[in-house]
């Protein structure tokens, strides 16, 4: 039997995820929670938009146990974890989502509330914590580990034994070279190549990629 869940948020990303979960066993999206008043009493892919994310206990007590956080992009990400923490603290079972398309290896560890869209191979060895998101066409190699919240833009390219700290997102087309640490809450810009270390908050740009220096204000 399907478990009944909820999308909370009703975006783009909410629309990837519904349609993954159309082609995975054992998860049903059934309704939607989003705080744009706009898109309340609307529906996504058919699947209902209900209200806002105060619906969650009446959901639950409802027999909706299931939960998927469809909210994505790089300036959300505080709100993504967020969202997931709040969720969990109610007591949703957080599914992890793997698009039947993608090659997960079996040697490869999954946290909870995992997004890994079409096209996205992962290599043995690799830990992917909770509410990390690998979209469309991402690789990522042996000995990988991505601790929670992080997000892997579509074709970005990680190669083997790299560490990525939390809340951390990489951008589209990016590439992370062997061995690299990346810090917790950095933003690495597409089609950036990470040769080096970096620390913690920290935005990295360009081939090979640097620290991106604030531009100065003019008085």
């Amino acid at each position: 039997m399907k478990r009944k869940a909820v999308c909370i948020g009703g975006g783009g990303h909410a629309k990837v995820l519904i349609d993954i979960a159309r082609r995975v066993r054992g998860v049903e999206v059934v309704a939607i929670t989003e705080q744009d008043p706009s898109k309340q009493g609307k529906s996504l892919l058919g699947v209902p938009i209900l209200g806002g994310d105060n619906l969650l206990p009446d959901l639950l007590k409802k027999g909706v146990r299931a939960a998927i956080v469809g909210v994505g992009a790089v300036k959300v990400s505080p709100v993504r974890q967020k969202l997931f923490e709040e969720a969990e603290r109610l007591g949703f079972e957080m599914v992890n989502l793997v698009d039947p398309s993608a090659v997960v290896s079996k040697e490869s560890r999954l946290g909870r509330g995992v997004a890994i869209f079409p096209g996205v191979i992962v290599n043995a060895g690799t830990v992917l914590g909770n509410n990390v998101i690998l979209y469309s066409g991402v690789i990522v190699e042996h000995d990988v580990t991505l601790q929670n919240h992080v997000q892997v833009s579509p074709g970005a390219m990680i190669a083997g034994g790299v560490e990525v700290g939390e809340g951390t997102f990489l951008g589209a087309g990016c590439c992370i070279l062997q061995g690299v640490k990346i810090g917790r809450d950095v933003t690495v810009g597409a089609g950036a190549v990470v040769l080096h270390d970096v620390s913690e908050e920290t935005t990295v740009v360009g081939v090979p990629a640097k620290p991106m220096i604030p531009l100065p204000v003019e008085k």
